[in-house]
Formats: C-alpha cells, structure tokens, sequence
C-alpha cells in the first residue's frame, strides 16, 4: 500500500539492508512526494547527497530526519558528519553527543563524535577515548570485518596527542585497505599519513 508509512518505511529498510542506492532512492522520492517529512526517507535523500559531496542538500535532507519527534539514530549520526565537513562544529557535537544518549552501544556515533571533537579543539584525550570506546563496542558486535574508518580515525588522535609511533602503527593497520574509504574519508586519512612518515 503506497500510502502506508509501515510498508514505506520496510521497503526503504530492505533498500538500505541490501545496499540498494538506486532503489533506496527511487522508494524515499515516491515516499516524499505523498509527506515532504517522512523521517526515514529524508534520511536516505540525505545519506545518498553525502556520498556524492553535496552536503547543502544533505543538510536539508538529515535536519528534517534528526529533528523529527523520533529522530533514527542514523540521521542524527549522519547530520553530525555533514555539519562536521561543512565546519558547523557546534552543532555537529550537538547532533552527535545526541546519537550516543539515544544510542550508547552503536560504534559508529561514538567515532563520529571523537572526530567532531578533533575537528572543534576539543580535549584530544576525550576524543581519542571515543574513538578507542568505537573499536570496543564494534569489536562485541561480531562484524565479520573492522571498519577501517574508525583506525584512521584513531591515527589522527594519537597523532593530535603527540604519540606518532601509535598513530603510525594505526595507519599502517588502515594502508592495505584504504580502497573502503570513500574519497573524503581517503583525502583525510593520506594527510595523516604524511604527517606521521
């Protein structure tokens, strides 16, 4: 039933499960022609104008979805990064200490708010803490492979903290698999490289 938020909201969520951008983008279009506010399906607009750099319209996207009555902890994690890249920095700490209240054991928020937190100049030991709690938590969750975001991540912080033979250990763990970060999460990772040779 095209008219049934349930039945929207499934068919986006198995877009998203099977990584289905096309599909994903195509069902969140027809959702919000019929509500200009559905939630999930301003997430996946959003999430899908990060990937292609078009942050402006991520923005617009990710407010709708994180400032809903139940915002998904996704969008909230999403708008952090988006306002984080477009150097809004207090309100991506806003967005992304709000992910953790709402969702304290998802890896991921806890990544993005250390490297909110290293974007601001913020205390560099509590973002390296947020960091190391994203490996703990994402290590207990039994993925099949580690998310090599968060090492680049952490290679930055022990950079930030003065300890280069850390941060160099970091980055070599990420070089073999630097293919899985996309062109903004590579661009960051290769200036910390040089940094710490």
């Amino acid at each position: 039933r095209p008219d049934s938020t349930a039945a929207q909201d499934m068919m986006l969520g198995l877009d998203i499960s099977l990584d289905d951008k096309v599909g994903a983008e195509h069902h969140a279009r027809e959702v919000l022609r019929r509500n200009r506010n559905a939630p999930l399906a301003n997430y996946v607009m959003g999430s899908l104008a990060i990937g292609r750099g078009q942050y402006n319209e991520a923005e617009a996207y990710l407010r709708k979805a994180a400032d809903a009555p139940q915002p998904n902890v996704l969008a909230l994690n999403d708008i952090a990064e988006v306002l984080r890249r477009t150097r809004k920095l207090d309100d991506a700490e806003r967005y992304a200490r709000l992910a953790t209240e709402k969702a304290p054991e998802f890896y991921i928020v806890w990544e993005t708010l250390g490297v909110v937190l290293m974007d601001a100049g913020k205390d560099a030991a509590e973002a390296e803490q947020c960091i190391v709690k994203a490996i703990e938590l994402q290590k207990k969750s039994g993925a099949k492979s580690e998310d090599i975001r968060i090492y680049a991540s952490l290679a930055r912080a022990q950079l930030l903290r003065g300890d280069k033979k850390a941060a160099r250990l970091s980055v070599r763990k990420v070089r073999p698999r630097i293919s899985e970060l996309n062109d903004f999460e590579r661009r960051e990772f290769e200036e910390i490289e040089k940094r710490v040779k």
